[in-house]
């Protein structure tokens, strides 16, 4: 869905109430949250995604009540499937087990990329102009992450080989096109970048690969990728065929990013790729360019400059995790159901349900020597009306995280929640079918209820969490395209948790 909104530059995201309908008879209705684009300024064009029930054959359409102002225009487009998605349980391990091929002390780029400056400013980084030669460019570069800039390849001169052996002595990133053009010179591999876009369909990125340059993501996630150009969604790739993959195979090239396209034949093929060479790293992607806006408005800048960093290497939380909404609510409620067989510390649990119709479930995380019970209570999960709860997948990461720091006995834990029972309660109006698979919230038995902290979603933009009292945080709504804003937002909450559960009496 696109829409137009009646203000040049809207403060938050427009909810809207979708009721589908087969001919007169209702099915279900859904909230739709529509976020601003990146590709627009001026007039605000919003985007939105839905996906209809089975049967629908009719769909009203309204604003939230006593939202101003009204949007000008609502068009509506059929799309296939959206790609972009998340595993919120999956058992990622700490970041840091993933190493560069030697510490990054130096970030080394062109001049032509000093717009990323702001997303770098923690990082000691040279902004470079042309070297005068190959040997100064080496010298340049030692030890160092690096971009080249594809203008300096034929003023240098620049072949095959003279880009892998200065990239056996850092870590080096070179574009999709510069990459391509130097193997066809080069007699090595014969292939051509290809673009692909799409009027309404957005293009995405698959992990393929869990290494440095793909960390906050866990292993087969999907997330928003390419630019916005002349309205239209855009992504460029290596085709990924018989010719690659022999490439691939005998330099051993890694895959680490993938295309999804509205094309089945198109995806697949190679965003971004990783080889060791000599004691350094060589990866070919359109990332540094893609965060820089050198193509046009990242549709997910966020995640583009998040990438960049990765592949350069630079530091990461262990809290930092993509996720995005999952349309199907019966497929949360079943895998949290499913959580005390992936991690032993974390059971779901059901409390009774009362006149509102709600199913009153959540996680509890429970070490034996438990003399006291904290609870977060994130209000509703579902989507079938307008209301202020927090999405189920941060807090899913968020426990699973807590539930690693308690069995490994990380000193933060042993100091604060080994001896908690910290419990997640949420309410849902939907996936109800699975509310049997919860144990008896009277399992946990009878510790007494020490702390509870109520998290709540606000419409108004923020980039951090808020408080309200002591006992209570706001936070944002939007995320952004498909969770474009997704890992500032674990970020935020997680310390927002510590930080509450440390405040709490001992």
């Amino acid at each position: 869905m696109r829409a137009a909104d009646a203000e040049p530059e809207p403060e938050s995201p427009r909810r809207l109430m979708l009721d589908f309908l087969h001919e007169s008879k209702p099915l279900r209705a859904q909230e739709l949250l529509l976020t601003p684009s990146p590709g627009r300024s001026g007039a605000r064009e919003l985007l939105g995604w839905f996906q209809a029930p089975h049967g629908a054959t009719h769909v009203r359409v309204s604003l939230e009540a006593g939202s101003a102002p009204q949007l000008r225009k609502v068009d509506m487009h059929p799309v296939a499937e959206r790609d972009p998605k998340c595993h919120p349980l999956a058992n990622t391990p700490r970041w840091d087990t993933y190493r560069p091929p030697f510490p990054i002390e130096r970030v080394v780029l062109p001049a032509s990329l000093e717009p990323l400056a702001d997303e770098l400013r923690d990082v000691r980084v040279e902004w470079v102009r042309q070297p005068r030669s190959l040997r100064k460019l080496a010298a340049t570069v030692l030890g160092s992450a690096c971009a080249i800039d594809p203008r300096w390849v034929e003023p240098l001169d620049l072949r095959l080989k003279d880009v892998e052996l200065v990239a056996g002595a850092c870590l080096m990133i070179l574009d999709l096109d510069t990459f391509a053009s130097l193997a066809r010179r080069a007699g090595a591999l014969d292939v051509e970048v290809r673009t692909t876009r799409a009027a309404h369909e957005i293009m995405s990125a698959r992990v393929q690969y869990a290494d440095v340059p793909t960390r906050g993501f866990a292993l087969m996630d999907v997330l928003p990728f390419g630019v916005i150009a002349a309205g239209r969604f855009v992504a460029r790739a290596l085709p990924a065929g018989r010719a690659w993959r022999a490439y691939a195979h005998s330099t051993d090239f890694a895959e680490l990013l993938t295309s999804e396209t509205p094309s089945a034949a198109r995806s697949g093929d190679v965003l971004a790729a990783i080889r060791a060479i000599g004691a350094g790293e060589l990866i070919v992607s359109d990332v540094p360019w893609l965060a820089a806006g050198v193509f046009g408005p990242a549709l997910a800048p966020r995640l583009a400059a998040h990438l960049l960093r990765m592949h350069l290497a630079l530091p990461l939380e262990d809290c930092v995790q993509y996720w995005n909404r999952w349309d199907d609510a019966q497929v949360v409620l079943r895998d949290i159901a499913d959580l005390s067989r992936r991690y032993r510390l974390l059971r779901p649990v059901r409390w009774a349900s009362g006149p509102t119709r709600l199913a009153h479930l959540g996680v509890a995380l429970q070490p034996a020597a438990a003399r006291r019970r904290l609870v977060l209570r994130s209000g509703r999960i579902d989507r079938c009306a307008v209301h202020d709860g927090v999405p189920p997948e941060p807090m899913m990461i968020l426990m699973k995280s807590f539930a690693r720091e308690v069995a490994e006995r990380t000193p933060w834990a042993v100091r604060h929640l080994c001896d908690s029972t910290l419990v997640w309660q949420f309410d849902t109006a939907e996936g109800l079918r699975y509310a049997v698979h919860y144990d008896s919230a009277e399992t946990l038995g009878p510790t007494p209820e020490a702390g509870c902290l109520r998290l709540r979603s606000d419409d108004r933009r923020r980039s951090s969490v808020e408080a309200r009292g002591p006992d209570e945080r706001l936070m944002p709504l939007d995320v952004g395209v498909h969770g474009d804003r997704s890992l500032e937002y674990q970020r935020d909450l997680t310390h927002a948790v510590r930080q509450w559960i440390e405040m709490q009496p001992g």
